[in-house]
């Protein structure tokens, strides 16, 4: 048994949105609600977040400003499944939702910065090596909604991918 006030899940992965790539490093709670023979529903807790490490060029209405630096720090909550075969094989998804905390400077416009709601939801595959998973996962995290007038909104969320570990 895995004590509860500790994170049970760890990945590290990235953003990749348009041309900018921002890395994540996220910590997970789960609480199981529903546990059968190799399956689980379970109730998702994660925080995290990561820092822009590629980011774009050739923004704003003269196509001249960089962005200097960016930020995304996530709180989620939400459902998963998790299935751990007799084989070792170890496969999942969950859905989570909150607050998206950013931050963007750029070269010649002002900064921006803020919360935004997002959603999200991942895929993971991996194998089990005693009573911790290994794996790769896959998921989208988009904005509920985007402001028109936010020159960093094309390059939050996105695609997302990484490596996790999952104490069983």
């Amino acid at each position: 048994m895995f004590p509860p006030y500790l994170p049970r899940a760890a990945w590290v992965g990235t953003f990749l949105n348009s041309s900018a790539l921002t890395a994540q490093i996220r910590l997970e709670w789960e609480l199981t609600l529903v546990q059968e023979r190799v399956d689980a529903f379970v109730l998702v807790f994660e925080g995290g977040g990561g820092y822009g490490l590629s980011l774009p060029e050739n923004l704003g209405p003269a196509r001249v400003t960089s962005m200097t630096s960016l930020y995304q720090h996530t709180l989620m909550a939400g459902l998963g499944f998790r299935a751990d075969l007799p084989s070792g094989f170890h496969w999942g998804f969950q859905a989570a939702t909150g607050p998206l905390i950013y931050g963007a400077k750029f070269s010649d416009l002002p900064a921006e910065s803020g919360i935004l709601g997002m959603v999200e939801g991942r895929a993971q595959a991996g194998w089990k090596f005693g009573s911790i998973v290994y794996g790769v996962t896959l998921g989208y995290a988009s904005l509920y909604r985007q402001p028109s007038n936010l020159v960093s909104g094309s390059y939050l969320g996105g695609f997302l991918f990484g490596l996790f570990a999952d104490a069983r």
